[in-house]
């Protein structure tokens, strides 16, 4: 039986079923964005295009022009020393190298055992240190001398493997046919979503994935940036990041490839950004602007050249990278593009796969660096 009211009719009293207002609109509220592969660009390996599982190029480099004592010099008179390991190959007779103060001159050479002649051009012969820098400063022959031995580095081969990233999607025919707010076409709208998740895993990959083979039965997977980057790695051991710390980092890049193959990007995630921010703001240039304030820092000048900064949702917290983007490649395999195909169904429903397989070259690990364990709330 109905109830009965006298006096105003409020909407508290009245039970009759309203008409819901739904704003037909659907706000998604999840981090979508993937900042690092849209500026690499998922498409920059095309020359040679990846037609296998296996993606392989190839690597130079110029000789060394320096090593390390494997022992130390404890005389002025010993006509011999050891270099670090490997080292012997390249160091060649009528090499003058600097150790300490000291220029000494290589006579000869047995596996890394060198016979020096001290006291070149005149220097004071000394002793030194275990692990002491030993800098090749150059070639001098005696005149009318034979031609020193022949030498070369070889070239090397970088790799990675392909990986499957793969979703899929299926409506009921039922629910093809609903209506609902915000979603014009159910398939269309969740196929949409999962483009962008996979977008998302090709991201995060890129920085957090490591090589596997794989095999019939286990997955293949690429390297990311932490499976390539080691030669310029440090870690801070949960210690506050410090202005110093990234000029060690970018000093290392150039130490090593010199500034025409220099870091240009440093990415983060938002703490280390906060950090940089700090470190540069107060010496940050700007237009002026009314009633604005703070400063935000996109782009750092260095003594090793300027670097654009790019704070990443997907960098690990405590992860800081210095990359030469010239030298950072995604690409997919040649046909497997992210793409969508239906699948067979036995049912009411319908069913779409969405397929891409990609790969990503990291070369040069020289002109990269990375910085680890770093704190991420001081």
């Amino acid at each position: 039986m109905s109830t009965a009211y006298t006096g105003a009719i409020g909407s508290y009293m009245d039970t009759t079923a309203a008409v819901r207002c739904i704003e037909d609109f659907i706000n998604n509220v999840s981090a979508d964005e993937v900042p690092f592969t849209k500026l690499i660009g998922i498409n920059t390996i095309s020359d040679p295009t990846v037609f296998g599982t296996t993606y392989e190029w190839l690597e130079d480099e110029l000789a060394p022009t320096s090593t390390t004592l494997n022992g130390a010099i404890a005389n002025t008179t010993t006509t011999t020393c050891a270099v670090y390991t490997g080292a012997g190959t390249w160091i060649r007779v009528g090499h003058v190298l600097l150790i300490g103060s000291e220029l000494v001159r290589v006579s000869g050479v047995s596996t890394d055992t060198l016979t020096i002649g001290r006291g070149f051009a005149s220097t004071t012969a000394a002793t030194a240190l275990d692990a002491a820098t030993v800098e090749i400063v150059g070639m001098a022959l005696v005149e009318g001398a034979d031609a020193p031995a022949s030498f070369k580095m070889d070239v090397s081969t970088g790799y990675n493997y392909t990986q499957i990233f793969q979703e899929t999607v299926q409506v009921t025919g039922t629910h093809k046919t609903d209506k609902q707010y915000g979603i014009k076409n159910s398939m269309n709208y969740q196929i949409a979503k999962k483009f962008k998740e996979l977008a998302i895993q090709l991201e995060r990959t890129c920085f957090l994935g490591q090589r596997a083979a794989g095999s019939s039965s286990t997955a293949r997977m690429m390297g990311g940036l932490a499976a390539f980057i080691s030669g310029n790695a440090a870690s801070l051991s949960s210690a506050a990041l410090t202005e110093k710390n990234v000029m060690d980092r970018l000093q290392a890049i150039f130490d090593d490839v010199g500034l025409g193959n220099k870091a240009n990007l440093i990415v983060c995630n938002a703490w280390g950004k906060r950090k940089l921010a700090s470190f540069y703001a107060p010496y940050a240039r700007m237009e002026r602007a009314e009633r604005t304030g703070g400063v935000v820092v996109d782009r750092i000048d260095t003594d090793f050249g300027l670097i654009d900064v790019m704070m990443n949702h997907w960098c690990p917290a405590s992860v800081m990278y210095f990359l030469n983007t010239n030298y950072i490649q995604i690409g997919p395999k040649d046909g497997r593009a992210f793409f969508k195909e239906p699948l067979a169904k036995a049912g009411d429903y319908e069913k779409v796969q969405i397929v891409g397989e990609y790969t990503m070259a990291v070369k040069n690990d020289n002109a990269h660096a990375v910085l680890t364990a770093m704190s991420t709330s001081s």
